[in-house]
């Protein structure tokens, strides 16, 4: 079942058949067990279509999904058992993924085939809570709905290092595609990953309280943020303390979906030193979105944004808030659940065809400090924006109306 020079282990020798009518689960599994129990290796798909619940992945292990292979998640949401997890911010009971690990090292997936989780029956059933529920971050979910957890995502990896993902297309997931919690040295290279406009919370690639990561040549088009940064919610993220950090993002294209970039709104336990460049951002709601509010915490700093495009933006070109969800600017909370966003740098963006170009409102107690707009280039650009509750605000722009920019609460804001 081996190539004991090249330590290949395909899903077929292991019983694993091509074809939708059957499940392969176990026989993927027991390639997995059998690469990881003899050191590690690469579990090879070969050409044709696998339906596989949830698999575990090991140390050590390569997953090449090659062209014309296509793994299928199944229908069934029965398939999916519970494992400890994060959503939203939360450490919980979540739904396993369809590629689920744990405290790994040298994990990868590869190849040009295709992971298609297939998750329709996950919308609906999400859709179906959602009708006569409110599906909290926080809150166990009401005993009688279809899911008792959180969905899966089509990758979720928990406290790993050294991670690849790269060549593959993933669509249809059933929530978040590819999620890295508490994870350390992740890469993702050369992916396309597309799930329906109007899926719920169908995000791109979410690092969550990891470091060191690197995406760049990706192509993405989902339902809700293409990339999302998040390092946890509230008073546990605060405990937890695990900062979302050293982030580089280049030449990708969003193309569709909710906001090309999106950090926070769950902040608590710090995101910094982010640097996004070289990147197209085309039809969607909002280019780049760094949010929170009252009682999340947390410090968001030292974020660049270089060298990209702007297109058919329907609300915000940049947009930085503190009021994320629509708090009252009055509502008292604990000092330690004030959010502080400092150190902001977009130059050299090219934008056109956009609802507003900035966005800035910092809270009474927490102006946002220290934002930087330079080289800025644009046309068919409904109004300059707002700024409200900043303090060192510098825009060099070229646009007919941005002497229309509305400022207010705010100190050392200066137009050149």
């Amino acid at each position: 079942m081996t190539d004991s020079e090249h330590s290949e282990y395909s899903v077929t020798a292991f019983g694993a058949s091509s074809g939708t009518n059957t499940e392969d689960t176990s026989a993927i599994q027991a390639a997995i067990d059998q690469c990881g129990d003899l050191g590690g290796g690469t579990v090879v798909f070969p050409p044709g279509e696998y339906v596989t619940a949830p698999v575990f992945l090991r140390d050590n292990i390569t997953v090449r999904i090659e062209a014309g292979a296509t793994v299928l998640g199944s229908l069934d949401i029965a398939d999916y058992p519970a494992t400890d997890g994060r959503w939203e911010g939360y450490e919980r009971e979540v739904y396993a993924s369809l590629f689920t690990g744990h405290d790994l090292s040298n994990v990868a997936i590869t190849g040009r085939g295709t992971i298609d989780a297939r998750g329709q029956p996950w919308w609906k059933a999400y859709e179906d809570a959602s009708a006569s529920h409110t599906l909290g971050r926080d809150n166990p979910y009401p005993a009688g709905l279809q899911l008792e957890y959180p969905r899966p995502r089509i990758v979720n990896l928990y406290s790993c290092e050294n991670v690849l993902i790269e060549g593959v297309t993933i669509r249809n997931s059933p929530a978040w595609t590819l999620h890295f919690v508490y994870c350390e040295g992740v890469t993702v290279r050369d992916a396309t990953i597309i799930n329906p406009f109007d899926t719920p919370n169908t995000d791109g690639i979410n690092p969550d309280s990891s470091r060191n990561i690197s995406i760049y040549d990706c192509d993405i088009s989902v339902g809700d943020d293409c990339i999302a940064l998040k390092s946890g919610c509230d008073e546990q993220g605060r405990k937890i303390g695990e900062p979302c950090e050293n982030v580089t993002i280049s030449n990708c294209r969003m193309t569709g979906g909710y906001c090309g970039l999106a950090i926070g709104s769950e902040t608590a336990g710090d995101i910094r030193n982010v640097t996004l460049s070289n990147c197209i951002f085309n039809r969607l709601l909002s280019g780049v979105r760094i949010k929170s509010k009252q009682g999340r915490g947390g410090i968001v700093e030292n974020i660049n944004v270089a060298s990209t495009i702007f297109s058919q933006i329907s609300q915000n070109a940049v947009e930085l808030t503190m009021f994320f969800g629509g708090d009252d600017p009055a509502k008292p909370v604990d000092s330690d659940g004030t959010p502080t966003f400092d150190n902001f740098s977009f130059s050299d963006l090219i934008v056109d065809t956009v609802e507003h170009l900035i966005k800035v409102d910092g809270l009474p107690d927490s102006p946002i400090r220290r934002i930087s707009f330079s080289g800025i280039r644009g046309k068919d650009i409904g109004s300059p924006g707002t700024i409200e509750r900043a303090i060192d605000v510098r825009i060099m722009a070229e646009l007919d109306n941005i002497e229309d920019l509305a400022v207010s609460e705010s100190e050392n804001v200066r137009v050149v």
